[in-house]
């Protein structure tokens, strides 16, 4: 199986976050459990103030491929390409 995962692409998925401390959790593991296993979750976090990032982060320590990123100042809207660019320094489609 470690083979199989090394010889496919990487897939990225981008989940933004805020304020979903409820819905969340399901969330990530939802995206876990895929039959596709070369994934990235990478959780972009708006400020969130209800326990949405420490519950991500705990995810991320158990969990290699969930990627946890905090932004610095509230957006008030979805993941900016422009930001996840230059945070995972990749290209982004």
């Amino acid at each position: 199986m470690l083979q199989e995962i090394e010889n496919s692409p990487l897939v990225s998925i981008v989940i933004p976050l805020f304020n979903a401390k409820d819905y969340i959790a399901e969330t990530i593991e939802s995206v876990l459990k895929q039959s596709y296993k070369n994934i990235e979750l990478i959780v972009v976090d708006d400020c969130s103030t209800d326990g949405s990032y420490e519950l991500v982060e705990d995810f991320s320590k158990r969990d290699s491929r969930v990627k946890l990123i905090r932004l610095e100042q509230n957006f008030g809207g979805p993941a900016k390409l422009e930001i996840l660019e230059w945070k995972t320094q990749k290209e982004t489609i």
